[in-house]
């Protein structure tokens, strides 16, 4: 068998015109540097840096080498023209989104313990609801020049409803985002190619406590059979579960010092992106989605500005991780 980096180079994806559509907001979050009392103050650090589940997959994709599009919306605000330029410095074609007057840019906010782990997290996400169909049907003729779409849930449900039905064969991956949010792709998994809930999505999702390895499994079929093509399910330290028509695969995380805790699930998405383009089987396409996230987890920043298949390439020889494969 060909090196899989090497198929991947020869299937030549760049030359795939991929539209990102969904979330892009303002993150902002929030870490003690000690035990949080309820009704007090604690010393910490906030930081602010661009987001949006879609967003920051297709920028993760872009430094992948692939040829991304962004479609969503923003304020008028400082902070929506920060983040438009900074994702168009990491190679995003941004033109698509639309900036509207009087209204301000999308927010996350998180609130993380001492131990990095999040308490709680809120968010304003009510400007994405004017992506309505009527907006995509006044897009239709742009929509229709791009191969394949990438998809959150952040979308409004008509919104993902009028886009499965008018492009059945385009949408490759979609992110459920959370468990309230994954609820909208009920009855349109037939139309997506692969589904990426966490494991806290995915047994939301499908009713199935996740104990033991079987049962992820079991969540696995339970989504292939409301007619998802690939699915797989990133559960922390197990790794990630997959399953397509050909295999069902578990391949563990690669054991290293985070230096981040934030980003490695869009970074795991932007990968899987890239292994459905290449025709990747699910082990080959969890295994790529391991090394995306432990590059994002070896950066300070929850997205990592170094990431490209020269550094998967060198991550997979340090770790000697293509050995799973054999």
């Amino acid at each position: 068998m060909k090196n899989l980096f090497t198929r991947i180079e020869e299937a030549q994806i760049s030359r795939i015109k991929l539209l990102y559509i969904g979330g892009f907001n303002q993150d902002i979050q929030m870490q003690a540097h000690r035990r949080l009392i309820p009704g007090d103050s604690v010393p910490g650090i906030i930081k602010r840096s661009p987001g949006g589940v879609v967003r920051n997959i297709a920028e993760n994709s872009s430094l992948l080498g692939l040829n991304c599009s962004l479609l969503s919306i923003c304020g008028d605000d400082e902070a929506g023209e920060s983040i438009l330029k900074r994702t168009e410095t990491t190679g995003v074609d941004c033109s698509p989104c639309i900036k509207m007057e009087n209204e301000s840019t999308c927010i996350y906010s998180a609130l993380l313990n001492e131990e990095g782990e999040m308490i709680y997290a809120v968010n304003q996400m009510d400007l994405i609801n004017k992506l309505t169909p009527s907006f995509f049907e006044s897009r239709r003729e742009d929509l229709e020049k791009q191969d394949h779409f990438v998809l959150d849930t952040n979308l409004p449900r008509e919104s993902l409803d009028y886009i499965c039905h008018t492009y059945p064969d385009k949408i490759i991956l979609v992110d459920p985002v959370s468990t309230e949010k994954f609820g909208r792709l009920k009855g349109l998994l037939p139309y997506v190619n692969t589904i990426k809930p966490n494991r806290i999505e995915a047994a939301s999702y499908t009713g199935i406590d996740l104990n033991c390895d079987a049962d992820y499994f079991r969540a696995c079929e339970k989504l292939i059979e409301e007619g998802a093509a690939r699915v797989f399910i990133s559960s922390g330290s197990k790794g990630i579960f997959s399953m397509d028509k050909n295999q069902k695969a578990l391949i563990p995380p690669l054991k290293l010092n985070p230096l981040s805790v934030t980003g490695a699930g869009d970074a795991a998405s932007a990968a899987l992106v890239l292994a459905g383009l290449a025709e990747l089987s699910a082990a080959e396409s969890s295994w790529l989605a391991n090394l995306s996230a432990a590059a994002s987890l070896l950066s300070t920043r929850a997205i990592n500005e170094n990431l490209s298949i020269d550094l998967l390439k060198n991550i997979s020889k340090e770790y000697e991780y293509e050995q799973q494969l054999s």
